[in-house]
C-alpha cells in the first residue's frame, strides 16, 4: 500500500499522522519478491509502513485497520474506503477515560449496533473498551489476570460479546444493553453499575468491570 497526503507527497509511515480525521490517497502496489526471499517487504520502495498492524474487521462499507503502537502515539485505528481509495485516521489511544488509560489497541470489531469494540495489549492495565463512531475511547472492563483480552466478537444476534483472556485461556460472555449502542457515548458505556465478575463466569455488563486475578486470590 503507498499513501499520498494533500500534496502529492509519499506517507512513509502512518505514525507521522498527528490529527484524526488526516486522510491519505491509497494506491496498491505490486510486491515482486511476495515471499520475502531476498529481504524484508519493509524495505521496499515506494509503500507506506506502519508499527505493529494488529486486528482488522470490514464493516460501513470498509475495513478498519490497527497499529497497536509507535514511538509517536499508543495506538490508532485507521478506515480504508475502497470506493474512495482512502485512509482516514478515525482514532488514536492513550487517551484517559474514566480514571483508566486505554492504549494499544490490537483486535477489534464492530458492535451491531454502532462503533467499535477493541481488545488491548499494552504495557500497563488490558482493557476490553469501545470506540464512539466519533472516535473516542473508553473501558468496558479491565483485566486483572495479568494478561490481554482477545478476540472480542458478537453473536450473531447481537446481544452477546464474547471475549477471551489469553493466559489461563478463559472465555466471558457479556450481556448489553448492547441495543443502546455505542455511537454516541451512550448505552454500554454509560447505563448501570459495573458488573461482578469475580467468580469468573460470563454476566451481565453494563458499564466497566473487573476480570479478577486468579493468581492474587482476586
Amino acid at each position: 500500500m503507498s499513501c499520498t497526503d494533500g500534496d502529492g507527497s509519499l506517507v512513509d509511515d502512518l505514525e507521522q499522522a498527528e490529527q484524526v480525521d488526516t486522510v491519505y490517497t491509497v494506491e496498491w502496489v505490486p510486491v515482486e519478491d511476495c515471499t520475502a526471499e531476498t529481504g524484508p517487504l519493509r524495505s521496499a520502495q515506494g509503500i507506506t509502513r506502519a508499527a505493529k498492524l494488529e486486528g482488522a474487521w470490514w464493516s460501513d462499507g470498509g475495513a478498519y485497520l490497527v497499529s497497536s503502537y509507535a514511538d509517536s502515539h499508543r495506538g490508532q485505528i485507521w478506515f480504508y474506503d475502497p470506493s474512495q481509495s482512502t485512509l482516514r485516521l478515525t482514532t488514536t489511544f492513550a487517551t484517559e477515560a474514566d480514571g483508566e488509560t486505554v492504549e494499544a489497541p490490537d483486535n477489534i470489531v464492530a458492535a451491531p449496533y454502532g462503533g467499535l469494540i477493541v481488545s488491548t495489549d499494552g504495557d500497563g492495565d488490558n482493557h476490553l473498551a469501545g470506540v464512539t463512531a466519533d472516535g473516542d475511547a473508553y473501558p468496558i472492563a479491565r483485566s486483572q489476570m495479568g494478561s490481554e483480552f482477545t478476540g472480542p466478537t458478537f453473536s450473531p444476534d447481537g446481544t452477546v460479546l464474547f471475549a477471551g483472556i489469553q493466559k489461563p485461556g478463559v472465555l466471558f460472555a457479556i450481556t448489553g444493553p448492547w441495543e443502546q449502542g455505542t455511537a454516541g457515548g451512550t448505552g454500554a458505556r454509560g447505563a448501570g453499575s459495573a458488573a461482578d465478575a469475580a467468580d469468573g463466569r460470563g454476566t451481565s455488563a453494563t458499564s466497566r468491570s473487573e476480570i479478577p486475578n486468579r493468581r492474587s486470590g482476586g
